[in-house]
């Protein structure tokens, strides 16, 4: 049994990635929010499992009955910059929000498992959490801002568990684990800029 699905969610927000020139903008907020909620279960619940490919000459006693769960899951959220002239910005916040929350369990429930080979249950989860706030662009002047704030979250909850269970088998084998990342960041620009004047930035990171 496996089951690998990838998954994803994005926002975006700000001034256009196209050719753009403008004068005395004046934008109150610019916010982005990317939520990412993802269960993955892969097992069985209830009844009787006899695996014995042996019996048929196909098999031998390293044959594995194997219970899978992977895959890659994120969340990003950013505030785009311009990449013509502006000027005159006046932004009264940038916030971006990326959270990611994934479950995760391979299981054996209730149920009985009868092999001559080995059972494996394996669980492993990779999710990541990216919030950018991104410099101005070209030629920018007289840019206010006076908020800025990104906020990555994280949260993983992997398991690999036999509950209520009875297994007969050569071996048996269980993992769960996998990488989180949150990951708040605002680039710099490399583009001439004239006074610009940032209020308050703050970056926030939590993974669980």
């Amino acid at each position: 049994i496996t089951a690998n699905p990838n998954s994803s969610a994005t926002a975006y927000t700000g001034a256009s990635s196209g050719s753009l020139s403008a004068d005395l903008v004046k934008l109150q907020t610019n916010l982005a929010y990317a939520d990412n909620r993802t269960v993955v279960n892969a097992g069985i619940r209830g009844g009787t499992v006899h695996y014995d490919r042996k019996k048929t000459g196909e098999g031998t006693d390293d044959d594995v009955l194997s219970f899978t769960a992977g895959g890659t899951h994120t969340a990003s959220a950013s505030v785009r910059s311009a990449d013509a002239s502006l000027s005159g910005i006046n932004v009264a916040a940038n916030v971006v929000r990326a959270r990611m929350k994934g479950e995760q369990n391979v299981y054996i429930s209730n149920a009985n498992v009868i092999t001559t080979g080995a059972v494996s249950l394996r669980s492993e989860m990779d999710q990541s959490a990216t919030a950018t706030l991104n410099a101005p662009g070209k030629n920018v002047s007289l840019a206010g801002i006076q908020v800025n704030c990104a906020i990555a979250t994280a949260d993983a909850a992997v398991r690999a568990y036999i509950l209520n269970s009875r297994v007969e088998a050569g071996s048996l084998s269980l993992y769960a684990g996998g990488d989180v990342t949150a990951t708040p960041t605002m680039t710099q620009s490399d583009t001439s800029l004239e006074l610009i004047n940032v209020g308050v930035t703050q970056l926030y990171s939590f993974a669980k």
